[in-house]
């Protein structure tokens, strides 16, 4: 890794190769970065291709939510899945409800594509006397409250509260990671669906009429795949630039305590 191999490098003096170790350690942060917004940048770009004009040359017909290829149809996403699941969130002046073994979250705990941990822990007492609900793995979670339009993949069975809705997938209609892909492009959309006066919300209703476009299973696979591609490598970036950061306020932390001096000419 290159944070290794700059700290292993490292002279006695706080240089390497004439460079100073800080100033060396931010250009290779702010060449992370650059990075790391390039392949935002094309992974935007791909998902509005990709969600719209499919895979090659394809003609295009219009419809009521744009210009689609001629082969994809246009349906109500309450046709493609099984459920639309409600959430809620038990009584937290219960201690018996809480710190058991039941993973539960809120749309705070959605930050990037999957979920594989709850953001708290409940027991079946809490599931029992509220209104929380259990999703069932390789579903989706939508925020259709707080933090409306975020979405993620649950890979583990999961209690939500009010702010979520599970989207329980009818995998014989829709992948789950194109379904994935399109909600997580379609924000604004989803934001539009909002009603309420003080905290707006989407109701299940709403979200179940919202409508999708609809290729065949094997091009929803290949469209998935390749946007999946694309974030697993920014995940990856995103991890060495921490990694970097990390080395950074080490070496700060060293330079200021003087076990680390620079070389001044």
């Amino acid at each position: 890794m290159l944070a290794g191999l700059m700290l292993f490098r490292r002279k006695k003096t706080g240089e390497e190769g004439g460079r100073p170790v800080k100033s060396t350690v931010d250009l290779a942060v702010a060449q992370a970065g650059e990075v790391i917004a390039k392949t935002e940048r094309l992974k935007k770009g791909l998902m509005q291709k990709l969600l719209t004009e499919g895979i090659g040359r394809k003609e295009l017909k219009d419809t009521e939510i744009g210009k689609i290829p001629k082969e994809w149809d246009v349906v109500k996403l309450g046709t493609v899945v099984t459920e639309l699941i409600g959430g809620g969130t038990p009584s937290t002046s219960k201690p018996e409800y809480w710190n058991g073994e039941i993973p539960w979250m809120t749309s705070a705990h959605i930050d990037g594509r999957l979920i594989v941990t709850g953001q708290r822990y409940i027991t079946k007492k809490g599931v029992g006397n509220s209104a929380t609900n259990i999703v069932p793995k390789d579903n989706l979670l939508v925020a259709t409250r707080v933090g409306i339009g975020k979405v993620a993949l649950n890979m583990i069975d999961i209690a939500i509260s009010q702010d979520l809705t599970g989207v329980v997938i009818d995998r014989n209609k829709i992948l789950p990671e194109f379904l994935y892909w399109f909600i997580s492009s379609n924000e604004r959309r989803l934001k539009s669906l909002a009603q309420g006066s003080t905290i707006k919300g989407v109701l299940r209703e709403d979200l179940g009429k919202m409508l999708i476009p609809y290729p065949s299973i094997p091009e929803q696979g290949r469209i998935a795949e390749i946007l999946t591609t694309i974030d697993k490598k920014a995940e990856i970036e995103e991890e060495e630039k921490a990694s970097l950061e990390r080395v950074k306020r080490g070496l700060m932390d060293l330079l200021l305590t003087g076990k680390v001096r620079i070389k001044v000419d």
